[in-house]
This record gives structure tokens, C-alpha cells and sequence, in this order.
């Protein structure tokens, strides 16, 4: 069988998001988003967020028709951070930008997929038909249904930080490309999969740093701790909020249960 080239390979991987997605916003042109689902929390605040941003030109810190009051960029959970969501609802206004934000997400899951499979020497058809079936999963349309928008906005990511967990040695360029990684899921308010992210990645580098001579795990201590360093840069602005803004408020409404087998008690 002939080959194809990469280039060719993402056009196809292009033209397949673009049938699977174009008649779906055509047919559900007119329809809102349905609010017995997470988007009842989700709209109200990004309404707030676009008209706050197009009178005032700022991100506000503060969403006070919430309760007492919300912090927006300072909340763990807020996707406010994530720069494709955020932008494309600014430009394009909420509806359409939450529209736009679902198919590049399909793009990115598609691509991230093929990287990731690039990575482990699968080329050619295979390559594209894992990166189409990572994209269409049932994990995409179920987060859509559903309203998870941090979920649907890391989902991109995931292949990517598989391929850094289970990495034996990090390159010096790595530094760069795995904490901007962990840093978009922080902007994207998917606490949870960057704390289980961490977990894995601190008992996966230490078995492999144990398992070699001193030296070598010296240095791979050395690129561990480059990669913390980076993320806290990287993630800076929305951690220096949260710190800011929640962190310093926080309160423990009730006693952990060690014993309740929730990874929350640790």
C-alpha cells in the first residue's frame, strides 16, 4: 500500500471533524443548550463573563449576582482561564463560541491523538483511523450532553499527558511542552484530572528514578523538579488568584474519613 504523507494525513483527519460536526450545528441550528444539565451553571456566568469583558475590556475578578459573591479566575473549577473557550465567546458571543469551541476541541482530540501515536511509531491509515476513533468517542458526545466543559476542554490533553506519565526519560524540551500541558488543565478548571495526574506522574518517576544508578537519577530528580518549576510559571495567573482569592478563605466543613476510599482523604 502506498504511503501517505502527514500533511495529507490531517487533511483527512480535518475533512472527517468537519462532516461529523457541520450537520450537527445545521440541525440544531435555532436550539438552546439544554438546562437540566451542567450548562444551567455554566451560561450564566459566561454571559457575565462577555458582557463584562466587552464593556470593560478586562476579566473581572469578582461575580457578585452569585450567592454573596464569586471569585471567576481564583475558582479551581472555572474555565474562564481557557483561552479558546473564553476567546471564541468573546468574539463570537456565548452560543457561538461554546459552538466553535466543540468542533476545534473535536480538531485538537484528533490531532493530540495523532501526535501521540506518531510518538509510538504507528504511521501510515492506522495512525489516522486511531486519531478519527479517539476523536468521535463516546467520551466527547457524552461531555457535551452533559454541559462538562472542563471535561470537554481537557479531553484534547489526555493523550498528551499519557504519553509524559509513562515516559521513561524527559528531554530538556519536554520541560517546556508537559508543564504547559498540566497548565492548560488548570486553566480548563479540571481539578480533578490534574491532581490524579500529579499522583501518577510522582509514583511513576520515582519507581523509574529508584530503579537507576545514582547519577542518572540525579538527573532525572533535577528534570522532575525543572518541570515544577515550569508549571508554577506557566500557571501562575490563575494559581496567584486562587491564593488570592479562595485559598485564604477556605474552610473544612467537616472531619476526612481516611477510611471512606475516596482519593480525596489523602
Amino acid at each position: 500500500m502506498k504511503r501517505i504523507s502527514w500533511q495529507r494525513e490531517i487533511g483527512y483527519i480535518f475533512i472527517f471533524v468537519l462532516l461529523m460536526y457541520v450537520p450537527t450545528w445545521i440541525l440544531t441550528r435555532g436550539q438552546y443548550f439544554r438546562l437540566d444539565t451542567d450548562y444551567d451553571v455554566s451560561l450564566p456566568l459566561f454571559y457575565f463573563l462577555v458582557d463584562f469583558v466587552r464593556l470593560h475590556g478586562t476579566i473581572p475578578a469578582w461575580n457578585p449576582y452569585v450567592g454573596t459573591g464569586i471569585p471567576v479566575l481564583g475558582d479551581p473549577v472555572s474555565v474562564v482561564a481557557n483561552p479558546i473557550l473564553t476567546g471564541t465567546m468573546i468574539i463570537f458571543g456565548v452560543e457561538t463560541g461554546i459552538r466553535l469551541t466543540i468542533g476545534i476541541m473535536f480538531f485538537l482530540a484528533a490531532l493530540s491523538m495523532w501526535w501521540l501515536l506518531t510518538r509510538l511509531d504507528v504511521r501510515g491509515w492506522l495512525r489516522v483511523w486511531g486519531s478519527l476513533l479517539f476523536a468521535s468517542a463516546g467520551n466527547m458526545i457524552a461531555y457535551i450532553r452533559a454541559g462538562h466543559i472542563p471535561e470537554l476542554l481537557v479531553y484534547p490533553a489526555v493523550p498528551v499527558l499519557v504519553y509524559y506519565v509513562t515516559k521513561k526519560t524527559l528531554r530538556w524540551k519536554d520541560i517546556i511542552v508537559f508543564p504547559l500541558a498540566l497548565a492548560y488543565v488548570w486553566y480548563s478548571g479540571y481539578t480533578y484530572m490534574l491532581w490524579f495526574v500529579l499522583i501518577f506522574l510522582t509514583v511513576s518517576w520515582l519507581y523509574y528514578s529508584l530503579s537507576r544508578p545514582a547519577s542518572q537519577s540525579l538527573i532525572a530528580l533535577m528534570r522532575f523538579a525543572a518541570v515544577a518549576i515550569v508549571f508554577v510559571v506557566f500557571s501562575w495567573p490563575k494559581t496567584y488568584a486562587y491564593m488570592h482569592d479562595v485559598g485564604s478563605n477556605l474552610e473544612r466543613i467537616f472531619t476526612i474519613d481516611p477510611y471512606a476510599g475516596s482519593i480525596h482523604s489523602i
